[in-house]
């Protein structure tokens, strides 16, 4: 008997990769009576098979994380605000197993003893060379822990209850829809869905070393735009790397004359699934720029280069300009990110 060894081939980020450990075992008999042994042996075998893959499974490769710990909390943005790293304690953990980056640029680790692949889904939604963006998913009542490496914003999509567990204390917490946190590289977190339902986040990782612009820029670039800079239908969030944007829209609502410009680069990615999200855009004479339309987690993103001006520093760029309304029957969800 031979039992040679089996591996299944790489799977995708967001895919269950089960390691099935080799055995090989050869069994011979120069004597009749010897068969049985063989069967008793030979069964045995198929017995420890069958317990290493149930026994074995190995997390799906995926990219970096940056999560942190909840510190202020501001009602009116439904945002967290996070300290930096060198205010908080460091965080004592060990991780079961560990996960390599996909990218290879950062070392992070996600592990949890009560989460099986098939319950922690991870999917690479975007990536240019400012931004990565991913689709993180977990189960009810498991738990992951996640090391990070990136200045990371973390979008609550849907409302939830999770359990975090900081220097081994742990705090079950509601989160709310479209609830915002920020982390900083150098913060562990042990994350548990607490709740009855799947737990997901959209992640906007930020891959530069440091903002493109200052704060004193930034205001400059709002201060010189010809259109209001209100990109989205509520302010979220706003630190040195990024402005935060819910925007959304009931079936045909939207002022088609409300002139917006956009003057950092920025991506958004629409929420909601089940059905489409329509946007319709219109320039400032009313006619129409454009007609969108996307399903959930896809993602657009725009260069916003000479704060939405052409070279002239006098004509703004016609697609950095626009109103909208949405023009379907469903609800129209965008989560926007302007990059600083």
């Amino acid at each position: 008997f031979f039992f040679g060894p089996r591996m299944m081939a790489p799977h995708d980020p967001g895919s269950v990769s089960l390691l099935r450990p080799a055995l090989d075992l050869t069994l011979t008999s120069t004597k009749p009576q010897g068969w049985r042994l063989c069967c008793v042996i030979a069964a045995i075998s198929l017995a420890l098979l069958a317990l290493c893959r149930w026994g074995m499974m190995v997390y799906p490769t995926t990219d970096q994380w940056a999560w942190t710990m909840p510190t202020t909390h501001i009602p009116s943005h439904h945002a967290t605000v996070l300290a930096h790293p060198s205010t908080l304690a460091p965080m004592s953990t060990q991780p079961l197993l560990s996960i390599p980056s996909l990218q290879r640029r950062n070392t992070e680790r996600h592990a949890g003893p009560t989460a099986p692949a098939m319950d922690l889904g991870m999917k690479h939604l975007f990536e240019n060379h400012r931004m990565r963006i991913l689709d993180f998913r977990l189960a009810p009542g498991r738990r992951v822990t996640i090391e990070h490496s990136l200045p990371t914003l973390r979008w609550q999509a849907g409302a939830g209850n999770h359990r975090l567990l900081v220097n081994g204390e742990s705090t079950p917490s509601v989160v709310n829809d479209k609830q915002v946190f920020f982390a900083y590289p150098g913060q562990t977190w042990e994350l548990e869905n607490d709740g009855s339902e799947e737990y997901r986040q959209i992640i906007f990782q930020f891959l530069e070393p440091s903002p493109k612009y200052t704060e004193a820029e930034v205001k400059a670039l709002l201060k010189a735009a010809v259109y209001h800079t209100a990109v989205g239908t509520k302010f979220l969030f706003e630190n040195e790397w990024c402005r935060v944007w819910d925007f959304s829209l009931a079936p045909g609502e939207g002022d088609p004359a409300d002139i917006h410009q956009h003057v950092m680069d920025y991506v958004f990615l629409y929420v909601g699934e089940g059905h489409p999200h329509r946007l319709v855009g219109t320039n400032p004479d009313g006619s129409q720029q454009f007609d969108s339309v996307a399903y959930d987690g896809d993602v657009q993103w725009f260069d916003g280069p000479n704060g939405g001006f052409e070279a002239d520093g006098k004509t703004v760029v016609e697609h950095l300009r626009h109103g909208g309304y949405n023009g379907n029957e469903h609800q129209f969800t965008e989560y926007l990110v302007e990059l600083k």
